[in-house]
């Protein structure tokens, strides 16, 4: 079974909506609904086939174009990537992509999608509260609430999960609503 979704008009607390500084914390409304809007007619075959039916993803999708971790959304293995949209990598500061694009920083920006996935295929309801180890090696703080289903049940180092169980061929995708930053990595100094 796979979500279909309609273009979303949501409004979504985030944790953390500026500065991709993950410790900082907002009680402002944001609406999320340029992070969401996306529709998933069938399973795509793969998550790259998944990343051009939603430009939503274009930003996470060139930026493992750069890495070696490519060939992993095309193959026939299953992984779980926790993706940001396009809207959570303009909120890092300014100049960041740009920096993660420069080849001199491969390994950084190879660190930071990985921490953004897993191996295997983690579906939602499948998530469980604690920490996760992802395919970077660094651990990432799981919390789970008790509505399954919901915007924002599942929360990694504290910023929401804003929709989960995008399937792509016999992978899943979770829609975050922040770029996740590995421990002790600090984007600043690229």
């Amino acid at each position: 079974m796979f979500k279909v979704l309609a273009p979303l008009s949501v409004v979504v607390v985030l944790s953390a909506c500026s500065g991709g500084d993950s410790s900082s914390s907002s009680s402002e409304p944001v609406d999320a609904s340029s992070d969401t809007s996306f529709v998933v007619d069938d399973v795509p075959e793969s998550m790259v086939a998944m990343f051009e039916d939603n430009e939503i993803f274009s930003v996470f999708a060139e930026l493992v174009a750069l890495t070696d971790l490519a060939p992993l959304f095309e193959a026939d293995g299953e992984i779980t990537a926790f993706i940001p949209p396009d809207a959570a990598f303009g909120r890092l500061p300014e100049g960041t992509v740009d920096k993660l694009k420069d080849p001199k920083n491969r390994d950084v920006l190879t660190r930071l999608l990985s921490y953004h996935m897993l191996d295997g295929k983690v579906p939602e309801l499948e998530v469980a509260a604690g920490t996760m180890v992802t395919k970077s090696g660094d651990e990432v703080a799981v919390e789970v609430g008790d509505q399954p289903g919901y915007l924002m049940n599942i929360k990694l180092n504290g910023i929401p999960v804003a929709v989960g169980d995008l399937f792509a061929g016999k992978s899943v995708a979770h829609l975050m609503s922040e770029v996740l930053i590995p421990p002790g990595l600090d984007l600043s100094t690229l």
